[in-house]
């Protein structure tokens, strides 16, 4: 008998369909269910995709009730391998595991519920900090997929209020957008649950939105980042505190209990706190939360104490010290802590274990800042297997630096790709960018047209910085030229091109982040272009290469907000007239540096340069003047008459053909 019911079930086996293509299409909008019932007194089960707005109807019906599966969603079907259309239906309690596995990976569980608003609003994007202190304790999210609209989400692991990822903002089904100011949407999701995994030392901030908040950027096509003036900055959650502490009254420390002196930065108040991590350093700063406000604090001293009274007097003995430092650096709340005299008896710190402060004792914000110094070659050489911090600090690192030259070692490089946030090449030799998905920087010394045809917002979305330092005669494609000034690098603050050679073409759209630019250009409608392209410019640096070929005053009511100008000419000879033409687009400036030759009077150049900057209150300048002592119309005097702004300016070369003007 078991032998005949083996022999019918692999039958059923072999005849089972096998699923080939999908041909119910699932949105964002679609959870999925599998329904389990019986037909004629048969278990039968099948599955659905219930839309939005019929989940809480399905999810209240009772067990037992009979169901028309039409009125919740529709039956996923599929083309099977014999080209057959099918139904995601079957006899028994449970699909089989080909077909279920074969489910889950071309569908996507919900990531919506009922809860959820998904009707757009306002914006809800939120900036969510974690003090996460403790290899013991969890954030509190599990991390998810959905493959069919490439998108990043989570769920909260728990229901309780008292979870990190709650109490710092996150909600169920959140997105997830960046972590650490890097954006992950484009990452798999092992490489974000390894970087979850490597922040362990120091605090992680996770900017999230909510379902209809994405929904509504992604239609318009608009990045979410973190700069956006609609972004909500939430107060971090922390795993260390002193709320439910007495800071009136001593602290109760047992007898050789762990603790730590912590000294808040702003007022300087002095604590203990009992601790038992050995994670933290000496000089660390954490955030605390005493009596409903969040402060930050540095950790003075670790250590054992063998009596309470020693933890009081160690205590005194601290702001005894830094009484003597800075008496106003001392704050005492409510003058019943300590009283602060010349007096206080210094206390023996004989059964004190006190630690000596090293290199690896440093926080872990100084060691960070102190590895931006350095290249990846060097922290990997000079740091890395030290000790067991150490190669977890430069692990999770999320800001190191590469020089990519003849002496690179690829295998290092590959190691720590995902990591790199400003790359330097200096070699001919190929390089491929898309491997550095989360570049922020780009320094260029060395020409190759294979490096520089790569950079599209498609291969570095995430480019903030990028810098050409070649030669005068290297040109700017065209393309990367319109890609920059069309906001298509969303982030791009920083640029350094070189020489715009485009012709006037208003194709562009606004950049809003661009701040600073340096270009070399022989074109003054160019210049005009680029000002118009980018509202927020606060510094722009041009060097003239030749005589501008056409000169337009600016008859239009355009005025940009521009703060700090620089203007660049070397030998070139600029006109009265062509600089009258640009400081008539830019008359909020403050900052100007003027380097040119001229063949007019100076003191005109000065007039007008007053006449048309009202705002400004700094002005360097390194100007020729090419007049002959005959042609000569003022002397060094009259130009300080002039202005303030002036009275730092000398005359550093005087002869019969030409006098040089330059400030100190």
């Amino acid at each position: 008998m078991a032998d005949c019911y083996g022999k019918f079930r692999a039958s059923l086996k072999s005849n089972e369909s096998k699923p080939k293509i999908g041909l119910t299409k699932q949105t964002w909008l679609d959870t999925p269910f599998i329904i389990r019932g019986k037909y004629e007194g048969i278990p039968v089960w099948y599955y659905i995709l219930v839309s939005f707005d019929k989940i809480k109807h399905i999810k209240s019906q009772p067990i037992g009730k009979t169901l028309n599966s039409i009125e919740f969603g529709n039956i996923i079907q599929y083309r099977d391998d014999q080209q057959r259309i099918c139904s995601m239906f079957g006899w028994g309690i449970n699909p089989s595991k080909s077909l279920k596995t074969w489910f889950e990976q071309n569908y996507d569980d919900g990531t919506i519920d009922e809860t959820i608003n998904i009707k757009y609003e306002k914006d809800d994007i939120r900036l969510c900090t974690i003090q996460h202190l403790r290899f013991d304790e969890l954030i509190g999210i599990n991390q998810f997929y959905h493959k069919k609209d490439h998108f990043h989400y989570i769920r909260l692991s728990t229901d309780s209020q008292t979870s990190l990822a709650y109490r710092s903002g996150m909600r169920n089904f959140d997105r997830l957008i960046s972590f650490n100011g890097i954006n992950i949407e484009q990452e798999t999701p092992e490489k974000i649950a390894e970087r979850f995994k490597k922040e362990c030392y120091r605090p992680i901030q996770i900017l999230v939105c909510s379902p209809a908040t994405y929904q509504h950027y992604k239609l318009n096509n608009i990045n979410i980042h973190a700069n956006l003036s609609t972004v909500q900055f939430l107060e971090p959650a922390f795993d260390l505190s002193l709320s439910n502490l007495e800071i009136s009254t001593p602290l109760n420390i047992s007898m050789r209990e762990k603790f730590v002196v912590v000294q808040t930065e702003t007022n300087n108040f002095i604590c203990t706190v009992t601790e038992s991590s050995d994670l933290r350093h000496v000089n660390d700063i954490y955030l605390i939360k005493n009596q409903g406000k969040f402060h930050r604090e540095q950790i003075k001293f670790k250590g054992q104490l063998c009596s309470q009274d020693q933890c009081e007097h160690f205590r005194c003995h601290l702001i005894h010290q830094f009484h003597n430092e800075n008496t106003d650096r001392i704050l005492d709340y409510n003058k019943s802590i300590f009283e602060i005299n010349q007096h206080t008896r210094i206390p023996s710190e004989k059964n004190i274990l006190v630690e000596i402060t090293r290199f690896e004792d440093l926080p872990n914000e100084i060691i960070f800042d102190i590895l931006n110094y350095l290249t990846l070659e060097h922290t990997h050489c000079s740091f890395i297997d030290l000790n067991s911090r150490l190669s977890s600090l430069i692990r999770s690192s999320n800001n190191l630096t590469l020089i990519f030259d003849e002496k690179l070692d690829r295998l290092l490089m590959e190691s720590y790709k995902f990591q790199l946030v400003h790359l330097i090449i200096d070699t001919s030799n190929e390089c491929d960018l898309a491997q550095f998905f989360n570049l922020h920087s780009l320094i260029i010394y060395n020409r190759n047209l294979n490096h520089i045809t790569q950079i599209r917002p498609k291969t570095l979305p995430n480019l903030v910085n990028l810098l050409f330092l070649l030669k005068s005669d290297f040109k700017v494609p065209v393309e990367l030229i319109d890609d920059i000034f069309s906001n298509r690098f969303p982030y791009i603050r920083y640029v350094n091109l070189g020489h715009i050679d485009k012709p006037f073409i208003k194709s562009w759209s606004i950049t809003y982040s661009l701040e600073i630019l340096f270009i070399r250009c022989d074109q003054l409608m160019i210049i005009e272009n680029i000002l118009e392209a980018s509202p927020n410019l606060k510094h722009f640096q041009i060097h003239i290469l030749n005589n501008f070929n056409n000169i337009h005053i600016c008859s239009s009511s355009f005025k940009h907000q521009l703060k700090r100008f620089t203007l660049w000419s070397g030998d070139i000879e600029l006109k009265l007239n062509q600089i009258d033409a640009l400081l008539t687009y830019i008359p909020y400036v403050t900052h100007l540096y003027v380097q040119t030759t001229c063949q007019i009077p100076f003191i005109e150049i000065a007039k007008n340069i007053i006449y048309r900057l009202h705002f400004l209150s700094q002005f360097d300048c390194f100007i020729k003047e090419i007049l002959t002592k005959n042609e000569r119309i003022s002397d060094l005097d009259d130009i300080h008459k002039i202005s303030s702004l002036f009275h730092r300016i000398e005359c550093v070369v005087e002869n019969d053909k030409f006098r040089i003007f330059a400030t100190e």
